[in-house]
């Protein structure tokens, strides 16, 4: 869509790490070049991810919608930290290569389908919201992240979950 609209962009291949070390490539994010400046963007991670484009060449500590985020390159690979309870958290990483839709042909494949995917075996359902926080649904618990206050809830019943998706989504 980029693209089809005039902008110079390309897809990068996104590894999410996880506490075990092991960070498989399993998301899709776009870098984009605004006049000669280049931007990393990711519209479909939600929860920790940036909520907004960060600029890749400036800062590396950056605020976005009241979160701050530093970028660290190392050659080709890109770290995005995000700050914590006091600390920086590996939030994104990936290596500053183009990469062609048919590279994302087989992930995409196995998150829709495969018996064992993490979007197979529950219901998830995320929304960023402006000024910061979040919403997140995952299976039938409802996490909501406001001003910095988490508050959770077990859904028990069907007419529980049609409510909060109407009221909260």
């Amino acid at each position: 869509l980029l693209r089809a609209l005039g902008y110079s962009c390309y897809p990068v291949a996104v590894r999410l790490p996880r506490p075990d070390g092991v960070a498989p490539i399993c998301h899709q994010a776009v870098v984009v070049t605004l006049e000669g400046k280049q931007y990393f963007c990711d519209v479909g991670f939600g929860g920790p991810g940036p909520k907004g484009a960060l600029a890749l060449d400036e800062e590396p500590v950056q605020v976005v919608d009241g979160e701050r985020f530093r970028i660290r390159q190392e050659g080709v690979l890109v770290h995005i930290d995000r700050y914590y309870r006091k600390e920086w958290i590996e939030t994104i990483r990936y290596a500053d290569l183009p990469c062609i839709r048919e590279d994302f042909t087989g992930l995409l494949y196995h998150f829709g389908m495969a018996p064992d995917s993490y979007f197979v075996i529950q219901r998830l359902v995320n929304l960023c919201l402006p000024g910061g926080g979040s919403l997140a649904l995952t299976d039938n618990r409802f996490t909501a992240r406001r001003n910095g206050t988490v508050t959770q809830r077990l859904l028990e019943t069907e007419e529980e979950l049609r409510e909060v998706l109407q009221t909260e989504y």
